[in-house]
């Protein structure tokens, strides 16, 4: 089962377990003993339309503004939504804005690592190969001076990004470390 988040307008689909109280409770809607939220019915009714999938349940999650971590975290999900629709202009306007919180190690490691990857990952997609490649940097030097939680996962996403980037600009022997250091 999924769960969806609505985070700043963006959809992020997450697993969640049998266990999961948003399961359970979105097992009841579909065996008809409860029913989607009203409240919540538009926001049903656009994401069947624009991703031609019938909605269960909907769930979100609070975030406050003043957790540096949660804005991290917005901007990360918001870029993502962004460039899936390629509206690259106001997902840089948005990293932009949120990256002083990354040079300033105001967040976590992990949140802060996250919102460089993926500020990375849209600044390649603008052939902005340069910052691309220090932001992927910047993001793996965290993370190694960091004891967070999900660090080997994050660490080895980031690392092989910076791999594909190398690819991409065909640094092969670089390509090869980044890949190499993060299958191991």
């Amino acid at each position: 089962y999924i769960r969806c988040v609505l985070l700043y307008c963006h959809i992020l689909l997450l697993m969640i377990v049998s266990t999961d109280p948003d399961y359970l409770d979105t097992k009841l809607v579909k065996q008809g003993v409860k029913i989607l939220d009203p409240i919540f019915q538009e926001l049903a009714d656009w994401i069947n339309q624009k991703f031609e999938t019938p909605v269960l349940n909907i769930y979100y999650d609070n975030c406050h503004p003043s957790n540096f971590d949660s804005i991290l975290i917005w901007t990360s999900e918001l870029t993502s939504i962004l460039m899936f629709e390629g509206r690259y202009r106001e997902a840089d306007e948005f990293c932009s804005k949120a990256y002083f919180i990354c040079r300033e190690r105001r967040g976590s490691h992990n949140a802060m690592a996250r919102m460089l990857n993926q500020y990375a990952s849209l600044k390649q997609n603008q052939s902005d190969f340069e910052k691309a490649e220090a932001l992927f940097l910047e993001g793996i030097e965290i993370l190694r001076i960091a004891d967070c939680k999900d660090k080997s996962k994050l660490l080895a996403n980031i690392t092989a990004a910076l791999g594909q980037l190398y690819t991409k600009l065909r640094k092969y022997e670089k390509a090869y470390v980044y890949f190499k250091t993060a299958l191991s």
